[in-house]
């Protein structure tokens, strides 16, 4: 083997959880693992762990599958794994973990080993267990529905069948199918994959007003010391100064496009009017307050959110995850209504289409960043 990650480094970051029968077609899978391996795919695949884990396996696996940098699983697909009963529960588990975070950020890649078809593997089933009750115990009606909605039609799922496979270069069947997935395989471990635990810190702003300082309030918008302690002096939008503490920014990844990534703020920054007087508070005076010079450097563009950039995330209720829905508050996006009303996203996660007045009525402040996924990638080793 090229690489073998165990259970204690593999979790360190993005891995792929490989489910197959450890007597079927063994050279051939264990083939393909190594050609994955050696494309620099991080996988976590068991060589003797299931027999030294005996009873305790299922729960090993779940905790596994369910860990945050899980993301994705492959499955090599064959009669035997069908009717095993630690695959299946390794199939529900990632059932369950779709269903958690979406097929988008859990991918399943699919490779059947001797049969063309998920429906050919289970007749083949049906054929090698003539029996009925026998049947009904190998591969009961929960594995079919569990399998059915597993490997639906928006699953990654990738059929090849050997049509003679050379037991001296197994791998050269492998690789064939194998090189046409690889880029999806590299997608599922990219560090920057929408899931709820990439969030980065990046930045500063005003938290709590700082009440009965000793000090005079600055004539300017600035950041600035005492004993000890930063503050920043903000002004509102008639213009009057005050002085608050300040805490530390948290962005969460909204998605990753091409090689760029775009994160939203994952609390309001500040409550204000909205219209082109808020986009130039956004991009002059929260910008030069929020960030140095080194976080600017990292920083392609800084703006409101765009319905496109909420599309990434939003059901078809319009509704977001909780991740990206605020408790405490509705907050603008970038897209008029009508006239002066500018749209928002309302306290419930729905996308208030008719607009507010921007001129006469305060709604909070969530910024969007563009960054490289690079930096990106960068910033959330740090941050880690």
């Amino acid at each position: 083997m090229a690489k073998f990650y165990t259970e204690e480094t593999v979790v360190k970051e993005p891995f792929l959880f490989v489910s197959y029968k450890h007597d079927d077609h063994k050279e051939i899978v264990l083939n393909g693992i190594q050609y994955l391996l050696e494309q620099g795919v991080r996988l976590w695949y068991d060589v003797d762990f299931y027999a030294r884990m005996g009873d305790n396996w299922d729960d090993e696996a779940q905790k596994l599958i369910m860990h945050p940098n899980c993301r994705g699983m492959i499955f090599f697909n064959s009669v035997q794994s069908f009717v095993s009963g630690s695959i299946h529960k390794e199939r529900s588990f990632a059932l369950e973990k779709i269903k958690a975070c979406g097929q988008k950020n859990f991918r399943l890649l699919g490779m059947n080993l001797a049969q063309p078809s998920i429906l050919e593997i289970m007749r083949a089933v049906f054929q090698s267990i003539p029996d009925a009750n026998q049947l009904a115990l190998e591969f009961p009606l929960e594995h079919i529905r569990c399998l059915a909605e597993l490997f639906n039609n928006d699953s990654t799922l990738y059929e090849f069948v050997p049509e003679s496979v050379d037991p001296q270069h197994p791998e050269t069947y492998m690789q064939r199918p194998l090189s046409t997935i690889m880029q999806n395989i590299k997608d599922a471990v990219n560090p920057v994959d929408l899931l709820d635990c990439n969030t980065i810190t990046l930045g500063r702003f005003k938290n709590t007003p700082a009440t009965n300082l000793p000090i005079k309030t600055p004539k300017t918008e600035t950041i600035f010391p005492w004993a000890n302690k930063r503050y920043i002096a903000c002004a509102d939008e008639d213009g009057v100064l005050s002085c608050y503490t300040i805490r530390d920014l948290t962005w969460r990844l909204l998605y990753a496009e091409g090689d760029a990534c775009a994160l939203i703020a994952e609390d309001m920054v500040d409550v204000r009017c909205g219209g082109a007087a808020l986009t130039e508070w956004l991009t002059t005076t929260f910008r030069s307050l929020a960030f140095n010079d080194t976080e600017l450097s990292r920083i392609r563009a800084l703006r409101l959110a765009t319905p496109e950039d909420l599309s990434h995330v939003q059901t078809d209720a319009l509704l977001f995850p909780p991740s990206v829905i605020h408790p405490d508050g509705e907050w603008w996006i970038d897209a008029k209504a009508s006239g002066a009303l500018q749209q928002a996203v309302l306290k419930d996660g729905t996308l208030h289409k008719s607009g507010y007045n921007h001129r006469t009525v305060e709604c909070g402040v969530r910024p969007v960043l563009i960054m490289d996924k690079t930096i990106l990638a960068e910033i959330m080793k740090n941050n880690a």
